[in-house]
């Protein structure tokens, strides 16, 4: 609430101004100090009738003590009753006593957050009096928070100082060091902010963390927006929309700063420029408050969401570079912010190894900031403190957008080593994502379409390939935990398996379970129809593990057969199941991942309905990704020896009766 006037609103049950007493009709005796009590006692109980027929008959309401107890405004303000703190306003009570703990009521209203209370007692402030907490905090500093410019401005015309800081943190609030134009900043009070600088605050002023007003200005203030969209009336999206719009002061306090020569290559104690700043999100909160509003799961509603905020970014980020912002800069560790958006880890979730990937950004976002970055001089081939160019930290993340942005702006590539990274496919722990998989291969065919064009050698990409297409060996399982079995033995060819150590005495002594699982798989390909070399199957019958009788292999059994009956009837295109995809040969799925529908058909289903055949349809699927890099990398090796261009058809027709392995020394003998 802004102004100097309280409200004149009248309550039928309560007196109005014009009825209470101008000043006390009792003495400061005993009678008046009992009574003074009494009164304090009602507030708590909230026993109005004895609070009016107290203060008709005159009691005290700023009766001076030794001990500097709570006077009565202080004790509504600790009810939160703010009908009873406008009839004590009315009768004359004072806003700036500090009680023993040096609190006025108004620091206290400000420190339990009770803001309806704050602005009704910024109300009563003229400037005359600015009292202080032990922490630091005045009326001034809570008026620029609660954006009251007309309060604001009247403390600064009798003399405050606009630079006047916070010494300490206080109930959960890290203010330390904070001037006036911090907070200001902080709470998006652009009129405040304006004022501030009019009278000479310091724009680069420190807090504790050696910020300046413009670091927090370039940070989104997440906390904020989510406060207003608990506390406004919202029936749609389209009011969450609106709100979120409307409440976005970022762009014109980030603005304000730099029209008053804010520094715009400050460094705080991480030695990072506001800048740096720019690009931090955090859209978890702003979902939770919008669900706890309205019930909505619209993904677009969802994506205009996210782009209001990336337009602010963009919009600050437009407002730093027009001041000649150092997009080239890089931190003690020599990360640039190329290498700090496609990381992650320091800008968006500060190295918790508790913080999801929520919390970061997505691929696409990261390719739009990298783009972004990259058009205003952002050094694209930049190493860090551990030799690591953009490119490099993008392909290990497999981030195949931000490659292909980083590719687009002619990132070097001739020092990029596949084998220097891990390989989704490789990786035995329960945590494979087929996702990662399919962009680790989309980043290998785009480097060695881009090292084509280059004339640059291309063996590691063809090495790469060539391993990832050589079938794994179920061997030496006895090393493995039963996770990684499982996975090993979806991912693998067990009819290459030897089986007369696994089935020694020695070995049943101590892979019984191990074996037991092997079993098991054994029987999965059989239910799906899929081969099992017969010497394989027959030797680990012969094993008496307990299996085939038990329970639990009636219920494996059971649920195998379900999943076929799945995979059966859901389609992977107009012509195949997934069932049917079991079964494809290379060729034949190479065609179909060139079609981004068959790929997000894979994803989705993969995920969701074939619990126990979910990695052999992905090994299927990795097989056709690989042969289909495979097939197009070495078409134009076929028209060199042939002398003829032949359309792709003719070619890949060719091609398919070449292992991929006599494809990959078919491109590595010209390379070499």
């Amino acid at each position: 609430m802004n102004g100097n006037s309280i409200p004149k609103t009248t309550y039928h049950y309560l007196p109005t101004a014009s009825s209470l007493p101008s000043h006390n009709k009792f003495t400061h005796d005993s009678s008046s100090k009992v009574r003074y009590e009494i009164l304090k006692e009602a507030i708590t109980q909230k026993d109005r009738g004895t609070i009016i027929w107290l203060l008709n008959e005159g009691c005290p309401v700023n009766l001076p003590t030794a001990d500097h107890q709570d006077t009565p405004l202080h004790v509504a303000v600790l009810a939160n009753d703010l009908d009873v703190a406008r009839i004590l306003i009315c009768a004359g009570a004072q806003i700036d006593v500090p009680n023993f703990q040096k609190q006025t009521p108004l620091h206290l209203a400000f420190e339990m957050r009770q803001n309806e209370m704050v602005d009704l007692l910024l109300t009563q402030c003229d400037g005359k009096v600015n009292p202080f907490t032990v922490y630091g905090l005045s009326h001034f500093h809570i008026a620029c928070v609660r954006n009251n410019w007309l309060v604001a401005n009247s403390f600064l015309q009798q003399g405050v100082n606009a630079n006047v800081y916070l010494e300490k943190c206080f109930y959960g609030r890290d203010y330390r060091y904070y001037r006036p134009l911090h907070l200001a900043v902080k709470h998006e009070n652009l009129e405040v902010a304006e004022l501030l600088l009019k009278y000479g605050a310091n724009v680069d002023a420190r807090d504790r963390y050696k910020r300046t007003p413009l670091h927090l200005a370039c940070r989104y203030n997440y906390r904020r927006i989510c406060e207003a969209i608990r506390t406004a009336d919202i029936e749609s999206p389209r009011d969450v929309l609106r709100l979120i719009k409307e409440e976005d002061n970022q762009v014109h306090i980030v603005k304000l700063l730099v029209r008053y020569k804010a520094s715009i290559d400050a460094l705080d104690a991480n030695d990072t420029p506001p800048l740096f700043h720019v690009f931090k999100c955090d859209y978890r909160e702003i979902k939770t408050a919008i669900r706890e509003k309205i019930v909505i799961d619209d993904q677009e509603f969802w994506d205009e969401v996210v782009e209001v905020f990336k337009n602010v970014q963009r919009e600050k980020f437009y407002a730093l570079i027009q001041r000649d912002a150092n997009v080239k800069f890089c931190s003690q560790s020599k990360d640039t912010l190329l290498h700090l958006v496609i990381d992650g880890r320091k800008l968006f979730t500060g190295y918790n190894p508790l913080a999801t990937k929520e919390r970061d950004l997505s691929d696409e976002e990261k390719a739009e900031c990298v783009d972004l970055l990259c058009k205003y001089g952002a050094e694209v081939d930049a190493k860090n403190s551990a030799g690591l160019t953009p490119l490099q930290m993008a392909i290990q993340y497999y981030h195949v957008r931000t490659v292909k942005a980083l590719l687009n702006h002619f990132a070097t590539v001739s020092n990029v080593c596949f084998f220097h990274y891990k390989i989704p496919k490789r990786d035995a722990g329960g945590n494979f994502e087929l996702r990662e998989m399919e962009n680790f291969l989309d980043i290998i065919a785009m480097m060695l379409k881009r090292k084509s064009d280059l004339n640059i050698n291309r063996s590691n990409e063809l090495l790469m390939l060539r391993y990832m297409a050589t079938e794994s060996n179920v061997q030496h399982f006895e090393n493995c935990n039963t996770v990684d079995l499982r996975h090993l033995l979806d991912f693998g060819d067990i009819n290459s398996m030897n089986v007369s150590f696994y089935i020694s005495e020695r070995s049943l002594l101590s892979n019984r379970e191990k074996i037991g699982l092997v079993f098991e798989h054994i029987q999965k390909l059989e239910i799906a129809g899929l081969h099992v070399d017969e010497n394989i199957k027959r030797e680990f019958l012969k094993c008496d593990c307990g299996v085939v009788e038990s329970a639990c292999n009636k219920a494996f059994l059971e649920k195998c057969r379900e999943d076929i009956g799945k995979l059966k009837v859901v389609m992977i295109d107009r012509y195949a199941s997934f069932y049917d995809l079991l079964f494809l040969n290379a060729n034949e799925v190479a065609v179909r991942v060139k079609n981004e529908d068959f790929r997000k058909s894979v994803r989705t289903n993969c995920k969701l309905n074939f619990t126990l055949y979910n990695d052999i349809i992905v090994k299927q699927f990795v097989k056709g990704m690989v042969r289909s890099i495979l097939l197009e990398s070495a078409k134009e090796y076929l028209s060199f020896i042939i002398r003829v261009d032949l359309p792709d058809p003719c070619s890949e027709n060719i091609l398919s009766h070449l292992k991929n392995e006599d494809l990959c020394n078919l491109a590595l003998a010209f390379e070499k």
